[in-house]
C-alpha cells in the first residue's frame, strides 16, 4: 500500500491524505496548521483480514516537518512500538501478539510533527509492507496459487497453518528480492502427505516485523 500526503506550506499549511488497498486501509485525517505550530495527525486503519504486525515508512522533507513523537491508542496499547527517525525518513513499526480486526476505520497511531518550512511547496509518502493476495483458485482441490509482494530485499517465511496453530506446510524460508512474487501450494503437509478439507492460514513474515495472513478453504 501507498499513502501520499500534500503539503503546501505558505500562510498555511495543508496535510491531506489517503491510501486504499484490496482489504486494508490506512487514512490520515485532513489537517490544517501554521508554520511553526504543533499538530498531531491521527492515523486510522481498516484492518479486515487481521492485523498483529505492521511496518510503515513516513517519508517527508525535514526542512518542513519535523517529526516530534509516535504513540498508540486505545485500540493498539497492546502493540509494541518501536519508531525511528534518520535523513526524511520515519520508520514505524508495531507489533503485538493477537490480531486486531476492523471492518470500519478505527484510530491506531498518533503522529506528532512541527510545521517549520517556509512557503513553498512539498510532498510525503508512507510506503507500507508487504502484501498478501488471496490464493486462487479459492476453494481449491489440487494446487493453489499464493501471490505476494515484498517493498524491500531481505529474509521471509512463508507457512501454512491449522486453525489450531500447528504448522502444516513451509512454502519458503529464506531471501527474496523485493518484487511481486508467486508460489503453490499443493495441499499437502511437510511430510508429502495430503491434508484433510478444511479452512487453513497462510502467514507470510518479514524480517522487519511484517506480518500478514489469510484463510483459504481446501476441498476434497
Amino acid at each position: 500500500m501507498r499513502l501520499r500526503i500534500a503539503a503546501l506550506c505558505g500562510l498555511l499549511c495543508l496535510l491531506a491524505s489517503e491510501v486504499q488497498s484490496q482489504n486494508n486501509q490506512l487514512s490520515f485525517t485532513s489537517i490544517t496548521a501554521r508554520p511553526g505550530e504543533e499538530l498531531t495527525i491521527p492515523l486510522s486503519g481498516t484492518f479486515v483480514d487481521g492485523m498483529s504486525g505492521l511496518v510503515v515508512s513516513v517519508l517527508f522533507d525535514p526542512s518542513v516537518i519535523q517529526v516530534l513523537d509516535v504513540s498508540t491508542t486505545t485500540l493498539s496499547e497492546d502493540f509494541t512500538l518501536h519508531s525511528s527517525v534518520s535523513n526524511g525518513r520515519l520508520t514505524i513499526a508495531m507489533a503485538a501478539a493477537e490480531q486486531i480486526t476492523t471492518v470500519f476505520p478505527e484510530w491506531i497511531l498518533d503522529l506528532r510533527v512541527r510545521v517549520i518550512g517556509a512557503p513553498g511547496a512539498t510532498e510525503l509518502g508512507l510506503i507500507g509492507g508487504p502484501s498478501l493476495a488471496q490464493n486462487a483458485p479459492n476453494p481449491f482441490n489440487s494446487n493453489t496459487v499464493i501471490r505476494f509482494r515484498t517493498v524491500v530485499d531481505g529474509t521471509m517465511a512463508l507457512h501454512v497453518y491449522d486453525l489450531t496453530g500447528q504448522r502444516i506446510r513451509d512454502l519458503w524460508t529464506g531471501d527474496k528480492a523485493a518484487g511481486d512474487h508467486a508460489l503453490t501450494w499443493d495441499g499437502r503437509d511437510d511430510a508429502g502427505q495430503e491434508v484433510a478439507s478444511g479452512v487453513y492460514v497462510y502467514r507470510l513474515q518479514t524480517g522487519d516485523g511484517s506480518d500478514v495472513q489469510r484463510k483459504l478453504l481446501l476441498l476434497r
